[in-house]
């Protein structure tokens, strides 16, 4: 199972840096900025779902827990209409809070493997979009 995690964590991570590899190709007419937008708001739907279910799994009745990862995924899917920020600014916010969720409230649920992993996964997610 572990080794199945780290696998598809790392073969995430290639929609990020479709622009940097393809970009000079015959798909030049493509937007990977977008794709790599919207994939990361994919990617913080799922940590937030994943997050609100292991709150759930624990049986909390925590408000603020329950809302945390839930009002994560409202204000990263705002980028679509927000017109003050930019909205990779925004996916990066998401990202980044995603993992604060896992690092400071959740570590306790999960393998310190896994918690590594994330970090990871994590930094270099949000390098793909400053490269």
């Amino acid at each position: 199972m572990k080794k199945s995690v780290i696998f598809f964590s790392i073969i995430g991570l290639i929609p990020f840096y479709l622009d940097l590899f393809l970009s000079n190709t015959f798909l030049n007419n493509l937007n990977f900025e977008k794709i790599s937008f919207f994939y990361g708001l994919l990617i913080i739907s799922f940590l937030s779902g994943m997050q609100w279910q292991r709150w759930i799994e624990i049986k909390t009745s925590n408000f603020l827990y329950l809302s945390i990862p839930m009002l994560n995924f409202i204000f990263s899917f705002s980028s679509v209409f927000n017109f003050f920020l930019s909205p990779i600014i925004i996916v990066v916010i998401g990202l980044l809070v995603s993992l604060i969720i896992d690092v400071i409230f959740q570590k306790q649920f999960l393998p310190l493997w896994f918690v590594n992993l994330r970090i990871i996964v994590t930094f270099f997610a949000i390098i793909s979009f400053f490269l």
